[in-house]
């Protein structure tokens, strides 16, 4: 394959998986090549999980690195408390199985306080930065205001 011949590169190259993988890909065969793939240094995630097609039995068979939740379920925990109890448990579900979780649809601070406490290690939404494009970043990276205090995003959570 393209990757095999590629080489290892721990740390450089990450596969997101819709959850939907779960339940269209969950077969011996796919399994078998998430493995051969780790063991070459690929890490996967789970993007949008929560979107409808959860199964923490297939998550614990591909035990990706990182949990994306979907903002769809993010989004109301600011004015619903029954909200923020499901993004809670399925954080605690990821932190059960030693997985990191990424809180996505982050549109405010209170998003980000509310998320902050429940172990979500990174944050995303346009609360912590619009899209841009790769030389937008750049420039972002290399400005003073992004070395400087901190401000909102370090608050937010964005390094943490």
């Amino acid at each position: 394959s393209d990757v095999e011949r590629t080489g290892k590169f721990p740390g450089q190259v990450v596969f997101e998986l819709l959850e939907s993988i779960f339940v269209e890909q969950a077969d011996v065969g796919f399994l078998l090549t998430i493995d051969r793939l780790r063991d070459m240094g690929v890490a996967f995630e789970v993007d949008d999980f929560g979107s409808g097609h959860s199964s923490i039995i297939a998550l614990t068979r591909i035990a990706p690195e990182r949990l994306k939740i979907d903002g769809r379920l993010v989004t109301p925990i600011v004015t619903s408390d029954s909200a923020m109890k499901l993004v809670r448990a399925v954080a605690d579900i990821g932190h059960a199985l030693e997985i990191a979780v990424t809180a996505e649809g982050i549109e405010s601070a209170a998003h980000a306080e509310k998320l902050r406490g429940i172990g979500c290690s990174v944050l995303q939404g346009h609360h912590i930065s619009e899209p841009l494009s790769a030389d937008a970043f750049e420039r972002l990276l290399r400005s003073e205001g992004w070395r400087g205090d901190g401000g909102d995003r370090q608050q937010a959570g964005f390094l943490t």
